[in-house]
């Protein structure tokens, strides 16, 4: 089994191994309400990567690049994405 077969996994806290997605702080603090999908090509069991509306903007101007440079991203488990989106407006792409 080569390395890009194997599972990408996070150790959380309350989920235990989980896969794992980035996400901007603003989400993960409950600052904002308003989630936008990232297409995640590059780990098979996540989806998307998520941020809010202000963090897309600023991916949109300037690449993901300024807001790992600003740590405005975190891994986080999709467990806990999860319930981070249950209260979320989400723009999926089409």
């Amino acid at each position: 089994m080569s390395d890009e077969d194997l599972p990408q996994l996070i150790e959380c806290g309350d989920h235990g191994m989980a896969p794992w997605c980035l996400c901007c702080t603003h989400l993960m603090m409950h600052e904002t309400n308003k989630a936008v999908a990232i297409p995640n090509p590059h780990i098979k069991e996540v989806d998307y990567d998520w941020v809010c509306s202000d963090c897309f903007e600023v991916m949109q101007k300037d690449g993901a690049e300024a807001l790992m440079e600003d740590n405005l991203l975190a891994c986080v488990c999709i467990n806990c994405m999860n319930h981070i989106l249950e209260t979320c407006e989400k723009d999926l792409p089409e």
